[in-house]
């Protein structure tokens, strides 16, 4: 086998680990944000830190789509740890909505793959 090849094959399981790992982070993310209801800002700065490096991950390997989802998810808890408690209702409804569609695509993408 080829440098090229052998590396090419190293980024195809690098990618469906990411893929796999971003599911369970979908969902780590959802029991988060339920925590994150009573104005739990570290259950906010959690989701903060989860959806950064998915984001960063996701653009490294070429999901983009899943990258600027996990952007927009990243500054919505952002903006909650800087509104505070107050906020924290709306924020969260927007938030799962959020992280349901982004784990919808992850998996679109992990069958799309054939690594579900």
């Amino acid at each position: 086998m080829s440098e090229a090849s052998t590396r090419a094959e190293r980024i195809k399981v690098i990618a469906a680990r990411f893929l796999a790992r971003s599911v369970a982070d979908a969902v780590a993310m959802k029991g988060l944000i339920h925590r994150a209801r009573t104005g739990d800002t570290v259950a906010f700065e959690s989701v903060g830190q989860l959806s950064h490096r998915m984001a960063g991950t996701a653009g490294t390997l070429g999901f983009e789509a899943v990258g600027v989802s996990a952007g927009s998810i990243e500054r919505l808890a952002e903006r909650m740890v800087r509104e505070g408690p107050e906020s924290a209702q709306d924020i969260c409804r927007e938030l799962t909505c959020l992280v349901d569609e982004l784990e919808k695509d992850v998996r679109v993408l992990l069958n799309e793959r054939g690594d579900s």
